[in-house]
């Protein structure tokens, strides 16, 4: 049976240990001079910024050694001529606090790189942190005692702290990875495979595609969302979080305030991603998509619409049921249900007259029994699933000790973009994150939340 080389290592299966993430981290060192190359690019690159000498790379492999869990007295008695120490910090993110935690006993680096050149020896030290913890004072407590242990006054600490996140060490083992075209790194491919079974948000954002993790798909999504709503110039806090979706929220509509995105699923595997829009989702929503709206269609015969056409290319499925939305005072959701569009119909004034001024609105205890009594006596058939909504109705209102609550009678439109279409568009514009224009599953959700707006008024 196949066994990840990194798996033996980890305390259980959610929670690798700190020191496995970071040995494997110094094995493809070790193990791989192009990866060891690009690190040491990573850290120049930082030590340019601050106007540093950069790490002379070592000529051949004799000239470097990396160790992992060294105390400060052993990498003093045996790394001689060292000249600088280089305190280097590989977080999630880049804390910039100088708190932190601190290690004066008997300090010892995660990982240790000796570079040995024609230029003099550089001192390599890394403190690694699996969460969101600061590591400053630490690696240069380590380096002092290191200083210390040598006894040398003329080795230099360099600062500040050289601060590099697990994205970046990820993106260079991706584009590592590409390169080899099939032809992988045995232990760099079981370490990808690793870090992306334990520690998935760490990984960059990846073009849609079939196979995607939730954890994957959710981080493609974000951009997505806030790409859709730069397109359609709203606020920089348009964006909402849900714990099933991301929502955007709109403007200038009175009977439509959000779409929400979230994932579809066939057979519990992830199928691309679903437009959900729920018009007339309060009272206030409601009587202006009925009743107080000249603005809106009549007859709304849309509502029977399965496609909807966006450009001479793109068709998606659309389905649009007649929502039954119970809430809370200030807006918390109580519980919904599906209504049928056939009992209800497609006549505007028909269904304000009927069934809005019926439904909207407050209802107070003393008059929960006529709304059950409307929705399941005078109009049998109309709850989809009536079984369902009784149970529910007992246990969320009449059992609830609530005294009140709030009805409203509007739409749930789901449109749905299969993972194949998704995965065409960011194939098609892989710098999707440059900006909202690049992104073409963006502008595809939002020539569909227009065109849903275009279909419902005049």
């Amino acid at each position: 049976m196949y066994k990840n080389l990194f798996y033996p290592y980890s305390e259980n299966n959610n929670n690798p240990k700190e020191n496995n993430l970071s040995r494997g981290i110094a094995i493809l060192l070790e193990e791989n001079t192009l990866f060891f190359d690009r690190f040491i690019d990573l850290i120049n690159a930082e030590l340019k910024k601050n106007n540093h000498e950069l790490i002379a790379k070592p000529n051949n492999l004799e000239e470097r050694k990396i160790n992992i869990q060294q105390s400060a007295s052993n990498l003093a008695d045996n790394l001689e001529g060292i000249q600088r120490i280089i305190p280097v910090t590989l977080t999630p993110e880049k804390i910039n606090s100088q708190d932190g935690m601190s290690d004066t006993q008997n300090p010892i680096p995660d990982i240790s790189i000796f570079c040995n050149s024609n230029d003099g020896a550089d001192l390599i030290i890394i403190e690694a942190k699996q969460y969101q913890l600061n590591a400053d004072a630490q690696v240069l407590n380590q380096a002092e005692a290191i200083k210390n242990s040598a006894n040398d006054s003329k080795i230099s600490i360099i600062e500040p702290v050289t601060r590099l996140t697990w994205q970046e060490i990820i993106t260079i083992l991706q584009n590592m990875q590409q390169l080899q075209e099939g032809r992988g790194d045995f232990v760099l491919n079981h370490y990808l495979e690793y870090l992306k079974n334990f520690r998935q948000y760490w990984f960059p954002v990846e073009p849609f595609r079939a196979g995607m993790t939730e954890t994957m798909m959710w981080k493609r999504i974000w951009p997505l969302a806030n790409n859709c709503a730069k397109l359609l110039n709203l606020d920089d806090n348009s964006i909402g979080e849900n714990d099933w979706c991301y929502r955007v929220f709109l403007k200038e509509c009175n009977y439509l305030k959000e779409f929400d995105i979230a994932l579809n699923y066939d057979n519990n595997v992830i199928n691309g991603i679903n437009i959900c829009l729920y018009p007339g989702n309060t009272s206030g929503q409601s009587w202006n998509l009925f009743a107080n709206n000249d603005s809106i269609a009549n007859p709304m015969s849309w509502i029977n619409e399965k496609k909807i056409k966006l450009d001479d290319s793109t068709e998606l499925n659309i389905n649009t049921k007649f929502f039954l939305h119970l809430f809370n005072s200030f807006g918390p959701h109580i519980m919904s249900a599906y209504l049928s569009n056939n009992i209800i119909g497609t006549d505007k004034s028909a269904i304000c007259e009927n069934f809005c001024k019926r439904i909207n609105g407050k209802w107070h205890n003393e008059n929960w029994d006529d709304l059950k009594n409307f929705l399941i006596n005078e109009h049998p058939g109309i709850l989809e699933d009536q079984e369902t909504f009784i149970a529910e109705f007992d246990a969320n209102i009449q059992q609830s000790g609530k005294t009140c609550f709030n009805a409203a009678l509007g739409f749930e439109i789901v449109i749905n973009l299969p993972i194949d279409l998704l995965a065409k568009l960011d194939k098609k514009n892989s710098n999707f994150m440059a900006n909202p224009e690049n992104d073409a599953a963006a502008r595809i959700i939002t020539l569909a939340v227009k065109k849903v707006r275009r279909m419902i008024e005049k």
